[in-house]
């Protein structure tokens, strides 16, 4: 029998006894972890939801460029569909029955339940806000718990949160294999040459003194001597993109115009005094050429004025007398004057009607005919005749030069204009020979690559053919111009912040990204059309991408990325490398062979489009700064948050 001693040390049905008592706490930590795992499952699934509707609207960031009256609405609807809420269309909270209230907040500071303060997000529409943000902030509420134990219902919201945000490109993929050269230079020189002779008269620097409606406008720092040697004076520009202000024409980063000429990009005349008949002053009046007929950025009407001494033989007054003084463009055409007095040195002129066609030089040239169809003249006869021997005929030859603006004459210049030190009239194109003369130079230029938008803006014309054109080899794995256009450069690219490359056999065997790009020369123009038919078109002769400019839609295929380089990049005499200096985008509306109506008529070899703001859905890119609305760098959409 045992003693109570014995049974209180007896240990048997403890280990039951204080599982019984923890059985309760055990379960509830078992409930507690079930349901904590469930939260965090939830809670996973959310932040999936948010991140799946940031990126999706932020995707349509590009429509803030393209379609800027519905781009707000279209960003936050492509996000509800993909944001697992009431109405979305993908997406759908993890748990079946077992959900809480899923709610959306678009560009809030807040959560709808619960949450953090209010936080930094900007209020306004995604593209009205100073850093291009999509904010979304998803909130599930009141989740119900697996175990409903009293005491356990402390989570009443789940939140997560996602940003997107528009950042500039600096790292980029898939351009087309050609290259835009910046429009702004650092130096800028106007010299008069002897064009008979090609020597140099004189040479002045000129300066940055401003811009106008785009415009960078340069003028003489001072004027200079020019003596008036030979009949046909021409001044030429030399504009330098590099550091080197003493950098000459044929260098890398300078430009010359109208080298290729051997004359200049405007003409100054000449004249002598000679024995009548004889033709002195000339000058060209602007008519309907803008600036004027000396430098016109377009085809034109120009007008002609010229002071003409016909001789005392051939007088412009009395019975039966007809006379003619008439302007030829090119050696074609007949376009009369209207002389203002009788005799001696007369002016005659004709405002405007002398025409200016194509880009490049047009020569003026003047002519005279005189004709006495009653009594007699030298002796002769007179009569109204075809046989009337009383007549006489003659050239003075070239006597003006007008230009129209054209990208192998004159590049980026869009006026230029000689003007006379201390006299108050703007043209200084006639003189005397054996004079000299105090002359400055102003310029107007285009300021830098431009984004478009409207339907009037002027088509670019991109050059891919001759020997200093604007494509690039930028992908070593493939073989020609045509598999670059359709593919795109394969290789990442980035921006370079100064002028420094490597060697150009070295760049290839770096590690990307590049910041440096190799150019190619010599023509291929028939790569051209091909390779852009097959990377717009998908290889069809048949317009299967219709162009919608300026309509177009997000992942339009004739939306192209390329890379800009520095002023003057393609000046060089050979195959060179050039930095990196900021990237676009071009909206293509023609080349030769394309199909589609309406496209752009343009020379073999050429690519005429549009720069335009862009921000690719799905870009082959990456970058940190801020966007900027205003300028030509494409646009990424980066989740910040």
């Amino acid at each position: 029998m045992l003693n109570a001693r014995a049974l209180a040390s007896d240990e048997h049905g403890g280990i039951l006894v204080l599982g019984g008592l923890l059985l309760p706490f055990l379960i509830l930590l078992i409930a507690l972890s079930v349901d904590i795992g469930n939260w965090w499952v939830h809670k996973r699934h959310l932040q999936l939801q948010v991140d799946a509707a940031a990126l999706a609207g932020g995707g349509l960031f590009g429509e803030c460029f393209s379609n800027p009256s519905g781009a707000n609405a279209a960003i936050q609807n492509e996000a509800t569909k993909y944001s697992g809420s009431p109405g979305a269309t993908y997406n759908g909270q993890v748990g079946g029955t077992n959900q809480g209230a899923i709610t959306m907040l678009y560009q809030s500071k807040t959560f709808a339940v619960g949450g953090p303060g209010p936080d930094d997000t900007e209020t306004l529409p995604p593209c009205d806000t100073a850093s291009f943000m999509f904010d979304v902030k998803g909130t599930e509420a009141n989740l119900p718990l697996l175990f409903d134990f009293p005491g356990l219902d402390f989570v009443q919201s789940i939140n997560a949160q996602a940003r997107v945000q528009l950042k500039t490109v600096q790292v980029q993929e898939g351009m087309l294999p050609v290259a835009v050269p910046d429009l702004r230079f650092n130096y800028a020189f106007a010299t008069f040459v002897n064009e008979a002779t090609g020597a140099v008269l004189a040479t002045s620097q000129l300066q940055k003194t401003g811009t106008s409606n785009g415009l960078q406008l340069w003028s003489s720092i001072a004027p200079v001597d020019v003596p008036i040697v030979g009949s046909s004076i021409g001044v030429r520009l030399r504009l330098v993109g590099g550091s080197d202000p003493t950098s000459p024409c044929g260098q890398l980063y300078t430009e010359c115009y109208d080298l290729a000429s051997g004359n200049g990009v405007v003409h100054i005349r000449g004249w002598a005094a000679l024995v009548a008949p004889e033709a002195r002053n000339v000058w060209l009046l602007p008519g309907t050429c803008a600036p004027d007929a000396y430098f016109a950025v377009g085809a034109c009407s120009a007008g002609l004025q010229a002071e003409v001494d016909l001789g005392p033989t051939h007088p412009l007054t009395g019975s039966g007398v007809i006379a003619d003084v008439w302007a030829s463009v090119g050696g074609a055409g007949h376009y009369s004057l209207t002389p203002s007095g009788t005799s001696g040195l007369v002016t005659w002129s004709a405002p405007s009607g002398v025409p200016l066609g194509g880009g490049g030089p047009h020569n003026v040239s003047l002519h005279w005919s005189w004709e006495l169809q009653t009594g007699t003249w030298n002796g002769l006869a007179c009569t109204d005749r075809n046989t009337n021997p009383c007549k006489a005929t003659g050239s003075f030859g070239t006597v003006q030069r007008g230009m129209v603006a054209f990208p192998d004459n004159s590049g980026p210049v869009q006026r230029v204009q000689v003007y006379e030190s201390g006299v108050s009239t703007s043209g200084a194109n006639s003189f005397a020979q054996g004079s000299t003369h105090t002359l400055g130079v102003g310029i107007a230029v285009t300021g830098s690559l431009q984004v478009q938008s409207e339907a009037s803006d002027p088509v670019v014309e991109l050059r891919v053919t001759g020997s200093q054109n604007q494509s690039i080899d930028c992908d070593p794995a493939y073989a020609n111009l045509r598999e670059e256009i359709e593919n795109g450069c394969g290789p990442a690219y980035e921006i370079n912040s100064g002028l420094s490359c490597p060697a150009y056999n070295a760049l290839w065997g770096l590690p990307e990204p590049w910041n440096c790009v190799k150019t190619q020369t010599g023509g291929a123009v028939g790569q051209v059309e091909h390779g852009l038919k097959d990377r717009i078109l998908g290889g069809a002769n048949t317009c299967t991408a219709p162009i919608n400019w300026p309509n177009y839609s997000i992942g339009d295929p004739r939306l192209v990325p390329l890379i800009i380089t520095p002023f003057g990049s393609f000046g060089g005499t050979g195959n060179d490398i050039i930095p990196v200096i900021d990237f676009g985008v071009f909206y293509v509306v023609g080349w030769s062979g394309d199909p589609c109506p309406g496209a752009h008529p343009v020379p073999k070899g050429y690519i005429a489009g549009h720069f335009v703001k862009y921000a690719a859905p799905n870009p082959h890119g990456a970058g940190d700064a801020v966007c900027n609305p205003d300028s030509l760098t494409p646009c990424v959409a980066v989740m910040t948050r």
